[in-house]
Order: C-alpha cells, then sequence, then structure tokens
C-alpha cells in the first residue's frame, strides 16, 4: 500500500521530505494496526486448534503412560521396564490428515549388536524324498511321493571337515525385527520407518559329523541385540543340501547365557545352558490326505515311464535343476495308461469315502526333498 492510493494525492501537494515522513507515518501505523489484526487472529486459531487437539494429544499420552506403567502378570515388571530390558521403546506417531488427528503407538527396537546370540545346528539328511509331478489333465497341480531315495552322498567322505570349508561362509540370512512402520496404519503421510534390518554374523562351529539320519553342523549366529525378533533362512550350500527353513525366533541373551523361543513362544530345546536351534532333519515322505501310498510296483511302473518308448507321448522327464523330481508334461495322456487310470480311480472313490485310503498326494507347492 505504501506509495499506491493512500499517498499518492500527498505526494503532489507535500515535498519530498515531507512525504517521506508521511509514509513512515502511515506506513507505521498501518503495520502495527495489521499486526495487532494477525496476530489476534492467529491467537484465535491457535485456541480453536488447541481446543480441539489438545485433549485427544492428551487422551493418547495418557493411554502410553498408562501402557508403560502397567505390570505385567508373572514378570512382576512394568511394561516400560520391560522394554527397556529389551532395547526398545514406544513411541508415539500423528498425523492430520484432511484436517482431522490421527496417532499410532509402536514398538520399536533398535537394532544394535548387543552381544546377543543364538546357536544351532543344521542336520543334511541321508536320504530325500522323490517326487512326481502332473501338469495338466485331471490331476493337474498334483505332486505324488515316490518313496526315499540317497542324498548328499558326498558329504561321507567330508566326515571330520571343518563346517565352514564345508558350507561356505554362509548358508542362513539373517535380518533383526526393528517394530511397525507407522505408515502401516497412520497411511502414506506418516513418518517410514523400516520395519527389518539385516543383521548378526555366521559361525560354523567344529567340524562335520555324520549321525543315524543326517549330516551335521553346528553354528552360532552372534552380533545380535541382547533381546530381538530375529529371522532366519536357510540358502546356498545348506539349501543345496535339502535344508529348507524360513522361520523368527524371539532370543534373549543374559549373564552369557541365551534362550531362544519359536514363533508361538514356546522354548526351544537347551543344550550347555543356550537354546538350540535345529533345521532339516530326516528326510520324509508322506502326503497331505494321509493315505498309504502307491504300491511299490506301481512305483516302479512311473519311474519305467522316464524311458520315451513307455510313454512317448506323456512327456514324464526329470525336473531341470532337480534329480529329485520326475515332471509328467501331458497330464491328459498320463490319465490315460494303466497307472494314471488306477490313480484317478482310487481318487475319486476317496473322495466320495473319506474313510477310504488313497494314495498320498500332496499340493504342487511342494519344494521336493527339502526339510525343515
Amino acid at each position: 500500500m505504501v506509495g499506491g492510493p493512500i499517498l499518492g494525492p500527498l505526494l503532489a501537494i507535500l515535498g519530498d521530505e515531507a512525504a517521506d515522513y508521511a509514509e513512515q507515518k502511515v506506513s507505521q501505523i498501518f503495520y502495527d494496526r495489521t499486526e495487532k489484526l494477525f496476530a489476534e487472529a492467529t491467537r484465535g486459531l491457535e485456541d480453536m486448534v488447541n481446543d480441539y487437539i489438545e485433549p485427544y494429544v492428551k487422551q493418547v499420552n495418557d493411554i502410553k503412560d498408562a501402557l508403560l506403567n502397567k505390570p505385567i502378570k508373572g514378570v512382576n515388571k512394568t511394561v516400560g521396564q520391560l522394554l527397556g530390558q529389551l532395547g526398545a521403546s514406544l513411541e508415539l506417531h500423528t498425523v492430520a490428515p484432511d484436517g482431522g488427528f490421527a496417532a499410532s503407538a509402536l514398538v520399536r527396537m533398535s537394532g544394535a549388536p548387543a552381544g546377543g546370540k543364538i546357536y544351532g545346528s543344521v542336520r543334511m539328511p541321508k536320504k530325500v524324498c522323490e517326487y512326481a509331478k502332473v501338469s495338466g489333465g485331471p490331476l493337474k497341480g498334483a505332486t505324488l511321493p515316490l518313496g526315499l531315495v540317497d542324498a548328499n552322498q558326498d558329504l561321507q567322505a567330508k566326515v571330520g571337515q571343518a563346517c565352514s570349508a564345508v558350507l561356505g561362509a554362509d548358508g542362513i540370512g539373517r535380518q533383526v525385527y526393528l517394530g511397525a512402520n507407522p505408515r502401516t496404519v497412520l497411511g502414506a503421510t506418516a513418518q517410514s520407518l523400516p520395519s527389518w534390518k539385516s543383521s548378526g554374523s555366521l559361525t560354523w562351529k567344529g567340524n562335520l559329523v555324520a549321525e543315524a539320519d543326517w549330516y551335521a553342523c553346528k553354528f552360532e549366529i552372534g552380533g545380535l541385540p541382547n533381546a530381538a525378533v530375529v529371522e532366519l533362512e536357510t540358502g546356498g550350500a545348506v539349501a543345496e543340501r535339502h535344508v529348507a527353513a524360513k522361520e523368527r525366533f524371539f532370543e534373549i541373551t543374559a549373564a552369557g547365557k541365551s534362550l531362544v523361543f519359536d514363533a508361538g513362544l514356546s522354548p526351544e530345546p537347551v543344550e550347555g545352558g543356550n537354546g538350540q536351534v535345529i533345521f532339516g532333519g530326516a528326510g520324509k515322505c508322506g502326503g497331505g490326505g494321509g493315505g498309504k501310498g502307491a504300491a511299490p510296483n506301481k512305483l516302479k511302473e512311473l519311474k519305467d515311464m522316464l524311458d520315451p518308448a513307455k510313454c512317448p507321448q506323456c512327456g514324464v522327464v526329470r525336473k531341470p535343476g532337480s534329480e529329485h523330481v520326475i515332471e509328467i508334461t501331458n497330464g491328459d495322456a498320463f490319465a490315460k495308461t494303466n497307472f494314471g487310470k488306477d490313480l484317478i480311480q482310487t481318487v475319486n472313490a476317496a473322495k466320495l469315502n473319506p474313510s477310504q485310503a488313497a494314495p498320498s498326494v500332496k499340493p504342487g507347492a511342494v519344494k521336493p526333498g527339502m526339510q525343515r
């Protein structure tokens, strides 16, 4: 407004000095009054916002405080005390979507290494299950267990060698849970926080040993928090030895001892004062329906079909990348063979009479030969 329609006439009547003085006075009056108006409006707006939001903020904080101070039965500690021991905190996150107000309280763990450990062993089976998988036709997607076959035979010559030499530098992936992400509840405008981080170091302990049904190597996962949810997943050389697992555990390390609980918070077996995680074990065959399985002569008949002359139209082949899967690529042609006809008849009879034993048939998602 300075120099505009209010002061324009003054510049024509008064001299420059007088005009400058007038401009200063008018500007001062204008800005003083405007500042007061804005100050009053701002106070009113702040009061309105505070009157609306502060009770909710106080309510959320009261709930948070009440939760932190609530004693847990059987533990004789409050939630706040327990969170402190776990290296965790209860964080309050808020957003204001569309003029509203939303809050979420999240447990967040530091994930920082603090001497926590998980001990365990990997058991690599001497036998694994062989399967036939049907593609197409009335048995589409069925995976039939055929029986146990030898596996990991080369490990016999490696018994007594260091586990680190047999299984390499890795083989078990590690992640530590940090807590929920505020965006999960509050939406995209909330702060984005990671839920998991790679953490922990794998060390193979001792030498490869042979037991009745498997070869075994011990391991130690170090560099973990003293208390944490830890996800372990087999891979690399361990998975290649027919040991597949992806599981979550809760570990607590104190006074030099480590306790480990499974996903249901049941304690894992203790050996030498420490909880032990076991991956792998003896190879097993069986179906999801508890059936008795196919007769040995029928299994031989199916394996004979690997000879293209036995059923060239069935496309019975070994699945690429696995010596323990027979893939039947033409399910319709297979259903017309004696084996296929008998199998369909037995399965249909079992559907009509569930008490009748049927051949074990698993869904197509089976990971052949791989054991927990």
